[in-house]
Formats: structure tokens, sequence, C-alpha cells
């Protein structure tokens, strides 16, 4: 299944009984297309001065590795065999922009870092 269509038939299910009655499932099915949101957000975060936005950008860090965590129920839900590469391009994005996120803030390397 393509990235696209996943994320299409995830966030508008054609069978939204189904996934209501799932309770847990059917939240952690919906909430996983809502995390490409976050993702956004925390883009604008890395762009932004990030010497300004030291508790946010920890914050913003701390739910994108919340998301890698929860966009990692496809391997137990789907099973490896049936993830494509996108799949991995896209959980590898979440930790990268993390990684990014804290790197902004200087703590990656221990070194201060500013933007000048």
């Amino acid at each position: 299944m393509t990235g696209w269509k996943a994320f299409k038939e995830l966030l508008f299910p054609l069978k939204l009984a189904n996934t209501i009655s799932d309770g847990l499932l059917g939240a952690l099915n919906l909430a996983s297309p809502l995390t490409n949101l976050v993702f956004i957000v925390a883009l604008v975060v890395l762009l932004r001065d990030g010497d300004r936005l030291a508790r946010t950008s920890r914050r913003v860090e701390a739910v994108l590795w919340i998301c890698l965590a929860l966009n990692c129920q496809w391997f137990f839900l789907v099973g490896i065999e049936y993830l494509h590469n996108g799949y991995y391009v896209w959980l590898g994005s979440f930790a990268l922009l993390a990684l990014a996120i804290r790197q902004r803030r200087g703590e990656l390397s221990g070194i201060p870092h500013r933007v000048t």
C-alpha cells in the first residue's frame, strides 16, 4: 500500500463503525496519519530561531519521539514484509527531524550552537 493511500484510508476509513468499535486500535490508527501534522509543526519550529524557542523545541522534540514510537505500531499490525521503502523513509524522517531540533539547540554535540 502506498503512503498516500494508507494515509487516506486511515484518516477517512470506509468502515468507520469498525474503526470506532475497535477502541484503542482505532485511535492508534487514526493518530498515525495525524503525526504528519506534528511533523509540519516541528519543521516550522526548526526553521525558526532556536535560541528563543528552547523550551518549545524540547517539547516538540519529545512529541516527535512519541510520534516515531506510535508509527512503529505498523511493524506489529501489518508485518515487516508488507512495509515498503517509503515507510522506512517516513519513519526515519521523524528521528532525523528530532535530532535536527536537538542539534539546533546545541545539545547533540554538547557545544552550544548559535545561528548568526
